[in-house]
């Protein structure tokens, strides 16, 4: 299906295309809709922003399952078992309350300046969570990312600027990775990765404490390792 701009599509199956599943203009709506076994993408967009997707199910796509550009908003859909990625989103988007799970690369890929808050997203071959800077990651549950020979993290932040609170990481090749300094790392937990924290030194507000059975906090803001 493809579609030029400013138009909604809701309730249809693409699956077993050669290409993409759904190839979106700038300014679209795709709600309640399955794409799969596609051989491109599950659904992206050739427009130059702003794709929304609700209620989607993107599923066994040869790219991304979802693919959006800069303004994205992506929400309660689901990206499972793509063979390049979960969702991918470019520059000020939004990602939130989605299942990623079982992609070959990532889980989600998020640009400058995006959220990503209250998605579930484990057993991806590559990290669960990706983002550069300036973006808010949090209230996530990472689980199981860097799968079989792939690393990756359960929260991976490359750049600086960001805000990383709040998440769940267990059983990751590392639980919450940062690259460079600036970044503010407060109140995750992590458990059971093979490295729980990969912190870069120059982010001074990521604490790190690890609670024993009569543990008692005076610092709100710690990060727990376990």
């Amino acid at each position: 299906m493809v579609a030029s701009n400013d138009v909604l599509v809701t309730g249809c199956v693409s699956s077993i295309n050669g290409g993409h599943g759904f190839a979106l203009g700038t300014a679209c709506t795709i709600k309640s809709s399955l794409a799969y076994d596609n051989g491109g993408a599950g659904i992206t967009t050739g427009g130059v922003n702003s794709l929304t997707v609700i209620d989607c199910n993107s599923h066994f796509n040869t790219g991304f399952g979802i693919a959006g550009p800069k303004r994205s908003l992506i929400t309660a859909s689901t990206a499972a078992e793509n063979r390049q990625g979960g969702i991918s989103v470019g520059a000020s988007s939004t990602v939130s309350n989605c299942n990623v799970s079982g992609n070959v690369g990532a889980g989600i890929l998020a640009s400058a300046g995006s959220s990503v808050t209250g998605c579930t997203v484990a057993e991806n071959a590559g990290d669960g969570i990706a983002v550069d800077t300036l973006c808010h990651v949090t209230g996530n549950t990472c689980q199981g990312n860097g799968a079989g020979d792939v690393d990756g993290a359960g929260v991976h932040a490359t750049g600086a600027m960001n805000r990383i609170s709040g998440n769940m990481a267990t059983g990751n090749d590392r639980g919450i990775d940062i690259d460079s300094n600036g970044n503010l790392v407060v109140q995750n937990d992590a458990s059971q990765n093979t490295t729980n924290f990969d912190i870069d030194p120059g982010n001074a507000n990521a604490k790190v404490e690890s609670p024993g059975s009569n543990f008692v906090g005076n610092r709100p803001w710690a990060n727990f390792s376990h």
